[in-house]
């Protein structure tokens, strides 16, 4: 009996010291990121479709996501986005510079600037839709960007709360 009572204990420090371990390697993915904000903006429709009657035809407009990022490195290879339960691909780009004018933001015309400090990175991420739906991996509530990516090999998620819709550009 105390033989089984032991090999239950160990099992169980085996699994506490693995949680404690996947938990510091999260936080140190987190500590990567400095900041992060994501936008949105559904842009402006050019020529409008009209049916026979020349009365316009519904278009579905899709929202353009795009993350901003302070990180302290670049070793954060960004791969898939989860956002308004839809599925993207993300095109990371890098900033050139210590700040980036984003737009102006849709409610009240306030100009969103980001800027780096110290020798930290700016990262502009281009949230692309795939059309191969992938299922979230947590659970998000609306205006959420979920954000997958991997360092040093280990994936994690990020998790940037409530997008901020920008105003669209008169004529794209």
């Amino acid at each position: 009996m105390a033989g089984l009572l032991f090999f239950c204990s160990m099992r169980i420090m085996i699994l506490l010291a693995a949680i404690v371990i996947s938990f510091g390697s999260c936080a140190q993915m987190n500590k990567s990121i400095v900041k992060a904000e994501a936008f949105y903006m559904i842009p402006t429709p050019g020529t409008i479709a009209v049916d026979d009657a020349g009365q316009p035809i519904p278009v579905q407009r899709n929202k353009v996501y795009s993350v901003f990022m302070e990180v302290k490195d670049s070793s954060l290879q960004w791969t898939k986005a989860w956002a308004d339960n839809k599925f993207f691909s993300i095109i990371p780009l890098p900033i050139n510079g210590k700040t980036a004018m984003i737009g102006n933001k849709k409610e009240n015309d306030q100009k969103v600037v980001m800027a780096a400090g110290n020798e930290n990175i700016l990262l502009q991420l281009e949230l692309a839709p795939n059309e191969l739906f992938q299922k979230p991996p947590q659970l998000l509530t609306p205006g959420e960007v979920l954000l997958e990516g991997k360092r040093q090999g280990k994936l994690f998620y990020y998790k940037v709360s409530k997008a901020v819709e920008l105003a669209s550009p008169m004529y794209q």
